[in-house]
């Protein structure tokens, strides 16, 4: 229903959109509405912003949460256990505590939720499978890159899934950051 009806609004001349009682079916019909928003307004530059601040992140939180998931999960280390609690303590802190340093350092960690979801998935994975692997010569990357990812199609899937979502709709971090309009994504160039 919400999609008809933007739909449905996208085509009304004006005085429709917010008329009592709700005009369902626009008469006129307007498909120039569509060429305003193109012309009117750089909406494909916002576009393209928009994709390139949401791929290239979504691609390196799945990168980097599988590795070090896989680190945690798969290999033995001292201290293991107590970076995990620290890792699990930042999931704690909301994302706007931190925003003002991330600002000043121009460094944003990766989503500890992220690399929680594929710990448990990778622990999931027998480790009979890692053995055998060992036994045939490979090395813990050679085990992460070649067993465990393509086994975690469904895990890593999800995480990619919620990091494009999380990106795609930022508002604030996009609105403290980009001082320039011509940098701006879809959510800001729509205000």
């Amino acid at each position: 229903f919400p999609f008809i009806w933007m739909l449905s609004t996208s085509l009304k001349v004006p005085t429709q959109v917010f008329s009592q009682p709700p005009v369902w079916i626009p008469d006129p019909v307007v498909l120039r509405n569509y060429i305003d928003v193109t012309t009117e307004v750089p909406m494909l530059r916002y576009l393209q912003n928009t994709l390139i601040i949401t791929l290239i992140p979504t691609a390196a939180t799945v990168v980097a949460s599988s590795s070090v998931a896989f680190a945690f999960a798969r290999l033995e280390w001292r201290g293991r256990g107590l970076f995990f609690a620290i890792l699990m303590g930042t999931m704690m802190l909301p994302w706007q505590v931190t925003m003002i340093p991330i600002f000043v350092m121009f460094h944003k960690i990766g989503s500890a939720f992220y690399i929680f979801l594929l710990r448990q998935f990778f622990l999931s994975i027998p480790k009979e499978m890692d053995e055998a692997a060992i036994m045939d010569g490979a090395n813990p990357p050679l085990i992460w890159w070649r067993i465990t990812l393509p086994l975690a199609g469904p895990a890593l899937a999800a995480v990619a899934i919620f990091s494009f979502i999380g990106h795609w709709n930022e508002f604030l971090a996009p609105l403290i950051y980009l001082q320039r309009a011509s940098k701006w994504p879809l959510a800001l160039g729509l205000i």
